[in-house]
């Protein structure tokens, strides 16, 4: 199960405390985050159980994890198809991988990823086709990887109470013709838990640290957590979304060519005149530019993609980068490009992921540094090199790879009866996870990390806890200030 390490104690010292980069990065509290607390915390927590729940008694569960059983990937599916049969709602989405489709601007299209996708589809529609001819969910080669609480992607917006948090459900795909040979592709249902009020918020964590009082797996932790997620998955016709779905995106990491990884976001696109008619499309990946903002100026096109328009994004936006509180935008107003462009991509991409190739420069493997060798020669400053790491932190690939040495998987798929290895990132790793310096060769000394999530996870969770929604708060703040500070711990990070 994952561990985390202990909280860092100068968290908890009883005054407003500030956390930058510098200091924590995502050990304790995000960057720039400020923190006030009225003492030390008196809750425990078991992250096993009310966080990031991997345990086999619960993701293998008879029942629960069948088809049919809140947990099992086709049921998830059906929850968010609205009125379109599931079969045809699942069919659409794999499709998308088939023929380019167009986001932001942008082709999302690879031929590798289409005949990986290609073959696994094929190997699960060999195992039996619905009458109509699609996919059959309740056969989806998927299995259940996690259930994870995210109460640090609370949201609070102009002091009303938008959601308590997420909740979502990893799964992990397996060949279809030998359920015990893993394939290396993730699907994330990520759901936004409904809430209104600081006690909505409250009264929803409270159930997740009750779940504690029962032995994972036992009868009574499992009929709990099931209940938690119908309450959040099933329709809600009170709503008003899409499909009358909570889910707030769908994402996919997908690594089964062997050669390309690539991550995908997915939302219901509604359509007119009805509520529950949506299907799954491919929408930006946020936080991450277009990789053509990689590419070397073309003197003949300025307006095209490429790194000087990046760094002008990076120039203009320095105070919020380097806080950790900046948001790549769809699009840029570019002085550089001398008009507005589509900036943020469709998917992203990894396709230089081993080292550094020897004797090549360091742009040729850009896909998870988001700099280049004229950025990171030996003018560059410490406070570039340091915001360098502040925006690739956050991009997609940045933060699946080379920016916190993780394997491009957070939880990674698994075989039946194995518990998912977690990354390092979320976990801390234990005492000898080594520190993550920085990938630029041109600042091989600097340090960021140890990286630990799960640890400002689980310490905004004990500050909702320990929330009293009917009176003044940490170090005097509102107790709806309180959770705006919890929302705030992470920047605008969306992973």
């Amino acid at each position: 199960m994952p561990q985390i390490r202990p909280r860092v104690a100068s968290v908890v010292v009883g005054s407003s405390l500030l956390l930058g980069p510098a200091f924590l990065g995502f050990l304790a509290l995000g960057p720039g985050t400020s923190a006030t607390a009225a003492g030390p915390p008196t809750t425990i927590v078991d992250a096993s159980r009310e966080l990031f729940i991997t345990d086999v008694r619960v993701v293998d569960a008879p029942g629960h994890t069948d088809a049919g059983g809140d947990w099992h990937f086709g049921t998830m599916m059906e929850r968010l198809a609205g009125s379109v049969p599931v079969d045809e709602f699942v069919t659409d989405w794999v499709q998308t991988w088939f023929s380019p489709q167009m986001v932001n601007g942008f082709p999302v299209f690879t031929s590798q990823h289409r005949a990986s996708l290609l073959t696994f589809a094929s190997a699960w529609a060999g195992l039996g086709l619905t009458p109509t001819g699609h996919l059959d969910p309740d056969v989806a080669p998927f299995r259940l990887l996690a259930i994870v609480n995210r109460p640090d992607l609370l949201k609070v917006d102009g002091g009303q109470v938008e959601s308590a948090g997420e909740m979502r459900f990893v799964f992990g795909a397996y060949n279809p013709e030998n359920s015990e040979q893993i394939r290396n592709l993730t699907v994330i249902f990520e759901f936004k838990v409904p809430a209104e009020s600081c006690a909505d918020v409250t009264a929803w964590h409270q159930r997740w640290h009750d779940l504690a009082d029962h032995q994972i797996g036992t009868v009574d932790y499992l009929t709990e957590l099931s209940q938690m997620t119908r309450d959040v998955v099933l329709p809600d016709p009170t709503s008003g979304l899409p499909n009358e779905s909570h889910i707030g995106q769908v994402r996919t990491n997908n690594f089964m060519s062997v050669t390309f990884w690539e991550l995908r976001e997915f939302n219901i696109d509604p359509v007119a005149g009805s509520s529950n008619l949506g299907r799954l499309i491919n929408v930006t990946t946020k936080q991450t530019p277009h990789f053509e903002y990689l590419d070397d100026p073309d003197p003949s096109n300025p307006a095209a993609p490429s790194r000087d328009v990046l760094r002008e994004f990076l120039d203009t936006n320095a105070s919020q980068i380097d806080n950790g509180i900046h948001v790549v935008p769809d699009s840029f107003a570019s002085t550089v490009a001398g008009q507005t462009v589509s900036f943020q991509t469709g998917r992203a991409e990894n396709s230089e992921f081993h080292p550094l190739p020897p004797g090549l420069p360091f742009s040729t493997a850009p896909g998870t540094r988001w700099w280049t060798e004229t950025y990171g020669d030996s003018g560059t400053t410490a406070s570039n090199l340091q915001r360098r790491h502040m925006f690739a932190l956050q991009t997609c690939a940045g933060c699946h790879r080379e920016e916190t040495k993780t394997g491009f998987q957070m939880v990674a798929p698994r075989k039946h009866g194995v518990e998912s290895v977690v990354s390092t990132f979320i976990t801390g790793g234990g005492a000898a996870f080594p520190d993550v310096f920085d990938p630029n060769p041109s600042n091989p000394t600097v340090v960021h990390g140890p990286f630990n999530d799960l640890a400002n996870r689980e310490l905004q969770f004990i500050r909702i806890l320990e929330l009293d929604c009917s009176s003044p708060a940490e170090g005097g703040l509102t107790p709806v200030g309180v959770l705006e500070d919890v929302a705030a711990s992470i920047g605008t990070r969306v992973h």
